[in-house]
């Protein structure tokens, strides 16, 4: 179980610049395991998933992914409540009543978690009272705008917190990249783009990266929100605007993402110029990758799999189909690579081959990130539950 540390005596920057995920609560405890966005969880595996071992039930989707810290999993459903569950039972602690649904995923750290709403507000929710510390309104959504108007409806989730040095730096449906002082709320600083920025930002201690409905992954200033550099997707027939809703993973100098234009791209980190790029063909690339040593893993909406690339040269490794949608960002844990989908519940991969070696599935699609802990993994459903799965005797989720 991860507890309560400071970054004393971290080498940070030189972590997750190495492609390392620092395990420090106040780093890790956020999406995708830490302000890099690796993917990656402390071991032992979920194994074979097929043991459940709790499930909790919401009032709505839940499309938000779990952070688990001190024994107890955080998450928000589109119910508009944010939960606080025992990790080993599931029982509810408490929940907070928000202004609408919630998609984002909480940054856990210090007594607080930072979550955002569908509606655009920012809460700093104090652990204690379960009340906010502080809440800031990001502004309106901007028009969602696509050649293909239906893929609107795939806007499932809103920007998760990055936390970061004292900092909390999250996209709005504004269009803005914020950043606020995480203790007080203060606004820090505000970054305009052209469309909504639903990516989640990362950074690889110095910079911020985000990607934006407008089709740009922009770098910018971690102290300033200056402009360092921006990178414009090709787009494609059915999406000219070569839409990024996929958060980026920072590792081994790189920044890598994907767009609704069937395209991952991987940019060098410094200067923004494009490394090597991958093409899904016919699929949008909506999930985040996770990276793992010399692999990089990303889950295809329309090629219904998962894939591994190389993470020098984005030459594929290993594709593995499963005959459904992947939105799901994937998670990496001693060997295995875990994600969900449009079957629900959860699969794993082994990481090296590719072959899939355990699954648990459920009556609704998984657009929740699974996150592990203690041999655990928990994700949210469309069916409106919170799972935790683990190995054990065979036994599907009700």
């Amino acid at each position: 179980m991860i507890s309560h540390r400071g970054l004393a005596g971290l080498a940070l920057a030189a972590g997750l610049a190495a492609g390392a995920a620092a395990r420090a609560d106040d780093i890790a405890s956020q999406f995708r395991g830490g302000p890099a966005h690796l993917g990656q969880y402390p071991g032992p595996s979920a194994g074979d998933l097929q043991r459940v071992v709790w499930r909790f039930q919401t009032g709505h989707m839940v499309e938000a992914s779990p952070t688990v810290v001190g024994g107890v999993v955080y998450i928000g459903s589109r119910d508009g409540r944010f939960y606080a569950l025992d990790e080993a039972t599931g029982a509810p602690r408490w929940s907070f009543k928000a202004d609408s649904g919630i998609t984002s995923t909480a940054a856990v750290a210090g007594g607080v978690a930072y979550v955002q709403s569908d509606k655009g507000t920012l809460y700093a929710l104090d652990l204690a009272t379960h009340r906010p510390r502080w809440t800031r309104p990001l502004g309106p959504d901007m028009p969602f705008v696509s050649a293909y108007p239906a893929s609107g409806l795939a806007d499932y989730w809103t920007s998760s917190p990055l936390l970061f040095e004292g900092k909390l730096v999250v996209g709005g449906g504004d269009g803005a990249v914020h950043a606020f002082d995480a203790a007080s709320g203060r606004p820090l600083w505000r970054f305009q783009t052209q469309g909504r920025v639903r990516s989640s930002p990362s950074t690889d201690g110095t910079r911020v990266f985000a990607g934006s409905l407008d089709g740009t992954m922009y770098a910018l200033d971690l102290k300033t929100g200056a402009l360092a550099w921006s990178f414009k997707t090709e787009g494609n027939a059915f999406f000219p605007v070569g839409h990024i809703q996929s958060s980026p993973a920072v590792a081994d100098g790189k920044v890598i993402f994907g767009s609704r234009d069937f395209w991952l791209y991987a940019l060098d980190a410094r200067t923004g110029a494009q490394v090597w790029r991958t093409r899904h063909e016919g699929s949008w690339v909506i999930a985040s990758p996770a990276v793992s040593g010399a692999l990089v893993c990303t889950g295809g909406s329309d090629t219904q799999r998962m894939e591994c690339d190389d993470l020098a040269t984005g030459k594929p490794v290993w594709k593995t189909g499963i005959k459904n949608n992947i939105f799901a960002s994937a998670a990496i844990v001693d060997g295995h690579v875990y994600v969900g989908s449009f079957m629900g519940g959860a699969v794993s991969f082994d990481l090296k081959t590719g072959a899939i070696d355990g699954f648990n599935i459920a009556d609704g699609r998984s657009n929740s990130s699974p996150v592990l802990d203690q041999g655990v993994l928990f994700i949210g459903s469309d069916n409106g539950s919170v799972y935790a799965f683990a190995a054990g005797p065979k036994k599907p989720a009700a």
